[in-house]
């Protein structure tokens, strides 16, 4: 055993003690119970492979019925993510097809909703219309097959509705509404998880022609606007037409790293060299990136945090069999393992809020100890099946 794989368990020990019959209140998968279970199923296939069920069925009961009073459809918080949850369990062979098939009975209300949200310009990953589409293609997509053609004819509108007929203009969640002019670059909110999307329709033979045109404008669109990397990034997080370039964070959600990551994805899936060429200038350039405040790395969650820099290395380096960025991986890790360490568990894990200036308690997945757990899990397993729901597999 190694000395990372040491400090590692006992934190995995302590986040399971935590969160397993814990609950929130909330189904979703990336801020709820949803989560949680997802931690415990794979805490339990790793550490107690003798059960013969690694989620307690009760639990799993109490999680549909709260995900049907749901408002929420999208896959951060809402149903699509649930319903993404148990398509990964029954692909575990832990539910039956019989199962699934009535707690996703409502994916076509679900794609419809999706469909919604886009009319109203909404094709944000974590809570819009992508997120949903994207949950949808890792289920049955032909029976939704009317509702993905439907998601297209409006992304094709939205690029026709940017100054240059390029690509998709920003959609600022905050203010529900476009902005022209104004591009969102990021895997979280922006182009590059359109980007993801699109090649998983290719993989899946979803929209192919469509998803292929797409992606291409995307990945030219990048290409088109990065930098050399001497303003600390080669990616800012928004193009909004201003002189001054702004450098992006160290992050999955926004930066380098993610928009490096996917870019590398395109460049294998197409075979085109200057896609590939630009992606690993880019991941390698990141390397160098370890001021925290530079980077603004305030915690260890996946979103933002220490623990989604040290997973998308861990990817990198295992899955891509790229040696070079072990030690990336590595310091990363370390970093997590240090905010882990010195947190108080006895109140649980305290994620920093940002907006309040403030550490607060937080389990769920994305930004807080359940998203932590499956990182240190995929750490000493290499087990990265559950790593759809971040666009990394």
């Amino acid at each position: 055993m190694t000395l990372i794989t040491e400090r590692i368990i006992p934190i995995l020990h302590r986040i399971h003690e935590n969160t397993a019959v814990l609950s929130t209140g909330h189904a979703g998968l990336m801020s709820g119970d949803a989560g949680l279970r997802l931690f415990t199923y794979q805490y339990n296939k790793y550490f107690n492979q003798s059960l013969a069920v690694p989620v307690d069925a009760t639990v799993l009961e109490d999680l549909v019925a709260v995900a049907y009073r749901l408002e929420s459809a999208t896959f951060c918080d809402g149903k699509a993510g649930v319903n993404w949850f148990f398509n990964y369990l029954n692909r575990e062979d832990v539910i039956s097809q019989d199962d699934l098939d009535f707690i996703c009975d409502d994916n076509d209300e679900v794609a419809a909703r999706a469909v919604e949200m886009t009319e109203y310009n909404n094709y944000d990953y974590l809570h819009g219309g992508t997120g949903v589409f994207y949950g949808l293609l890792y289920g049955e997509p032909n029976k939704n097959k009317p509702y993905f053609d439907r998601f297209f004819s409006l992304l094709t509108n939205l690029v026709n509705e940017s100054p240059g007929k390029d690509i998709l203009p920003y959609f600022a969640m905050e203010e529900y509404g476009l902005k022209l002019g104004e591009v969102n670059l990021s895997l979280s909110h922006g182009i590059s998880s359109v980007l993801k999307f699109c090649m998983e329709c290719i993989r899946r033979k979803v929209c192919t022609k469509d998803a292929g045109h797409l992606a291409a404008k995307i990945a030219e669109y990048l290409y088109q606007n990065h930098s050399d990397g001497s303003a600390g990034s080669y990616f800012t997080s928004i193009i909004s037409g201003k002189p001054d370039f702004s450098p992006s964070r160290m992050a999955w959600c926004y930066g380098d790293l993610s928009i490096g990551y996917i870019l590398l994805q395109y460049g294998l899936l197409t075979g085109e060299h200057k896609f590939r060429k630009l992606a690993l200038e880019v991941l390698h350039h990141t390397i160098q990136r370890r001021n925290y405040r530079n980077e603004i790395v305030s915690d260890a969650g996946i979103c933002h945090g220490t623990s989604g820099i040290a997973h998308i290395y861990n990817r990198l380096s295992t899955t891509y069999q790229l040696s070079e960025f072990e030690s990336a991986r590595d310091y990363w890790m370390d970093q997590t393992l240090i905010k882990i360490e010195g947190a108080n568990w006895r109140d649980g894990y305290k994620k920093y809020n940002g907006y309040l200036k403030v550490h607060e308690e937080d389990h769920a997945l994305l930004e807080g100890s359940a998203g932590i757990g499956l990182v240190l899990l995929s750490h000493i397993s290499s087990d990265f099946n559950w790593d759809y729901l971040l666009m990394l597999h």
